[in-house]
């Protein structure tokens, strides 16, 4: 009985004790407001800039872990021997049902290709009288769900892509079209395809935002079959195009499979078809693992997760530091109570106990802020990450996970020094004043902190200079041809393309109108791979190489100079179906010696068919940047090959952009009013490939100026106990005759000391970071010196103004009022 009530007597005692801790600490945050205050603002910046960027790597870590089966589904993917380097995550139409029915560890397979001919490229849809367009339409095999994770609102998930024409909208989909989601059985139209209608036989739930593949509408694959008899996807091995994903059995080795597939493409490929070879990708690892060519939509980056992980570190411990310092600045104010505390004999642990509460506590009500603060911000973080991102504090318990680990750690952290500091205070030589503490005391360990808040502000501002240039570099580097001032028009479904010669005539009957002009395929985006030889070339070599579908005008409208031979010209009948332009990276590919103009190639166009046809070059133009700037220069060949446009390109007067506009947009509407007239400007896709690393650019930009003002929010607060801590130091130099610049001098004296430092630590490590960030790009802009010296500048002027409003005031106090209890 008596054990019993020891330990409920010890329990309460404990009980009494935390309280007792909690009570005093907020007493002291209460006492010293402004300390409270400085170490609030760093740890509320800190903490909040770790919840945004928890959401932020919670989601991209989550991308296609919805799907149930999620741990067994990969993707295949190809990369092309021939062409060196360049992968893509699309195979043959045959692939998925010859893995089906051969490898044993595959379960299941599914096919799905996009309509429409790029990333950006969208279809035209008829409801009725009205016309939609859609850029996220594809074929889909009648497996899709039962692979993949999309719930059904309305249909049969085993039927409803079973037969031809029969199509699954999204939600919201439908609701745009008919106004309500019960509309099963309800049909609409490709505009491409009057004569079919495409039956509703489900509708699912909007696609997540935390998928590698979204959709508005599927069509079955089984409509491929009904509009092209004469083509049979489950036998056609040399076509490309399908992104294929297959579920395999527990436990089953994705090598295996790899090497199976391999087989595979090697039983059913001759030898002269292009070389392949495969590789899975598993479902969830596509997101931020995979970035090949023609992905279904641009993935994320697992670099760019590491950055922001590293930034939401580096700030929160930048706050963490300023608590630290300030806590042991602040010490000889708390020397006298510890030294009360011990003589009435408090133990170390239990003063251990009461400053490590004050740190917890800080913490607790920063965190607090924190969620509201976070709140307040995410809208202007969504539009900056390019995300949909939301805390749902009632779902979300990885984030109360994360900021109890947050609370414990930083108070446990933040609290630590200044605890085993203040509590191994000796009483007798602290009651007696002979302890030295505050700005003197560790201040090797101090100084070196201080050192770790600016070198990372220094490394992160240099970063964001670095990024912005290298974005600026990338937008405003001389491709080889005109991007300003070209028009872009969407030739949907091929729509003008039988008019293309009166729609070209018509438009530029306006002054506003300089050219026009039509491809396949637009800068930036994809275009075909078609084999060419050469006679110097073996019966079984061949050189895959870009061909740039174009009309006669095109060169001319984009700019683009001729450097030796001649442009197309339509009074050569010939030019039309025998001769091409290749640019000199295609010189070197293929391997021409002597004048490249006047020597023929062989190109198949037709492939996978043997059937080359001879072509003559006329001219060679330089390596104009067709792809993004992250790939080298690609061997190009320029020529109409097909009657086939998906762009047309107009060239405007800048000085009557409104009218040319209103023109195009007219003229469109009068050759073809039952497609809807959509543009854009060149310069501004351009600039869309390179929208994440602007994103990151901005986000960093934003951070590193945080981090600085954390950083002199703690330098702020270390000047001003430093002051009042040399006050009558201060007051003794100048009644001997020191100047106010003299004193004001001797404060900067240890700070210039401590930001040079850093300087010396951030510039080496700024460039080797820098230098990693630039080995992305094939095409990058120099790291220039002066950018170290500018933002080292700039701390260091930051810092001195932190420090310079305390010592001025330091420096013109009145020596009598800081020596009069002398």
């Amino acid at each position: 009985m008596s054990n019993i009530l020891s330990s409920v007597i010890n329990r309460y005692s404990s009980v009494i004790m935390l309280k007792n801790y909690f009570t005093v600490a907020l007493r002291s945050l209460l006492k010293y407001k402004g300390y409270s205050a400085i170490n609030l603002l760093g740890l509320t910046a800190g903490i909040t800039t770790c919840v945004l960027i928890y959401l932020y790597i919670q989601h991209e870590l989550s991308y296609d872990r919805f799907h149930e089966q999620a741990d067994r589904i990969y993707r295949v993917d190809n990369t092309y021997l021939a062409e060196g380097v360049d992968s893509y995550p699309t195979v043959s139409s045959a692939l998925a049902v010859g893995a089906k029915e051969t490898i044993p560890d595959v379960e299941e397979a599914v096919r799905i290709s996009r309509l429409g001919s790029g990333l950006n490229s969208a279809v035209v849809i008829q409801v009725e009288d009205e016309f939609y367009r859609e850029q996220q339409v594809y074929f889909a095999d009648p497996s899709f769900f039962q692979l993949f994770s999309f719930p059904l609102i309305e249909g049969n998930a085993v039927a409803a892509l079973a037969e031809p024409f029969s199509a699954v909208l999204t939600e919201e989909t439908v609701k745009k079209y008919f106004g309500r989601t019960d509309v099963v059985g309800q049909s609409f139209r490709f505009a491409s395809d009057r004569e079919h209608e495409y039956q509703v036989t489900g509708v699912t739930a909007t696609s997540p935002t935390n998928s590698h593949f979204t959709f508005s509408i599927l069509t079955s694959t089984e409509t491929v079959a009904s509009l092209n008899p004469d083509t049979d996807l489950a036998s056609t091995w040399n076509n490309d195009g399908w992104y294929t994903y297959l579920l395999l059995k527990g436990q089953s080795s994705p090598n295996e499979v790899v090497a199976q597939i391999d087989a595979l493409n090697a039983e059913h490929l001759s030898s002269q078809d292009i070389a392949r070879k495969s590789s899975l990708t598993a479902l969830t690892d596509i997101h931020l693992h995979s970035n090949m060519l023609n992905e279904v939509k641009p993935n994320g980056s697992m670099a760019q997760v590491y950055v922001f992980m590293a930034i939401a570190l580096f700030v929160l411990f930048i706050a963490v530091v300023n608590y630290m310092n300030l806590a042991t600045a602040r010490s000889a104010r708390r020397s006298k109570e510890v030294g009360l505390r011990k003589t009435l004999g408090a133990e170390r642990w239990q003063l251990i106990g009461q400053f490590l509460s004050e740190s917890v506590l800080l913490v607790l009500i920063a965190t607090l802020v924190s969620l509201l603060l976070a709140q307040l911000l995410l809208p202007t973080f969504n539009q900056l990450a390019g995300k949909e991102l939301a805390l749902h504090l009632d779902q979300n318990f990885g984030l109360w996970q994360g900021l109890m680990l947050v609370v414990l750690l930083t108070g446990l952290v933040s609290g630590s020094y200044p605890a085993l500091f203040l509590s191994g205070f000796k009483p007798a030589e602290v009651l007696k004043g002979k302890l030295a503490v505050g700005m003197n005391s560790s201040p090797w360990l101090r100084k070196g902190l201080v050192v770790f808040q600016f070198m990372v502000s220094i490394v992160l501002i240099i970063g964001a200079w670095v990024v912005y240039s290298q974005i600026d570099y990338l937008k405003n580097k001389d491709l080889g041809f005109q991007k300003e001032h070209v028009v872009v028009i969407e030739n949907d479904n091929n729509a003008v393309t039988a008019q293309l010669s009166t729609f070209k005539r018509e438009l530029t009957q306006h002054p506003g109108v300089l050219s026009a002009a039509a491809s396949l395929s637009v800068p930036g985006g994809l275009r075909p791979i078609v084999p060419i030889k050469t006679d110097q070339m073996g019966e079984e070599e061949q050189v895959n190489m870009a061909a740039i579908n174009i009309d006669f005008e095109y060169l001319q409208t984009m700019g683009i100079e001729v450097a030796t031979g001649r442009d197309f010209d339509p009074r050569f009948t010939t030019d039309s179906t025998q001769s091409i332009i290749i640019n000199r990276q295609a010189i070197k590919e293929l391997n021409l010696v002597g004048e490249p103009v006047g020597q023929t190639v062989r190109i198949n166009l037709a492939f996978p068919d043997k059937d080359y046809q001879e072509k003559r070059i006329i001219g060679v133009v330089d390596d104009i940047n067709f792809e993004p700037l992250y790939r080298a220069t690609a061997g190009a060949f320029f020529a109409p090959l097909l009657p086939v446009y998906n762009y047309v390109f107009v060239k405007i007067n800048p000085q009557e952009r409104e009218e040319a506009l209103h023109h195009l947009e007219n003229t469109w509407t009068a050759m073809v009013p039952d497609q809807p007239f959509t543009f854009s400007f060149l310069d501004d896709d351009l600039n869309q490939l390179y929208q994440a690393e602007e994103k990151l650019s901005t986000i960093v930009t934003y951070f590193s100026g945080l981090a600085v003002i954390i950083a002199c929010l703690g330098l702020f607060g270390l000047a001003s106990f430093a002051t009042e801590q040399r006050r009558k130091e201060i007051g003794i130099r100048k009644v001997l005759g020191s100047t106010n610049v003299g004193i004001i001098r001797l404060f900067f004296k240890e700070y210039l000391q401590i930001i040079a430092i850093a300087n010396l630590v951030a510039w080496p490590l700024a460039y080797l970071l820098t230098k990693e960030y630039m080995s992305n790009f094939v095409f990058s802009t120099q790291i220039q010196w002066f950018i170290f010296l500018v933002a080292g500048g700039l701390v260091l002027s930051i810092a001195l103004l932190t420090v310079g409003a305390k010592a001025v005031k330091a420096a013109m106090a009145n020596p009598v009022k800081s020596l009069r209890s002398e």
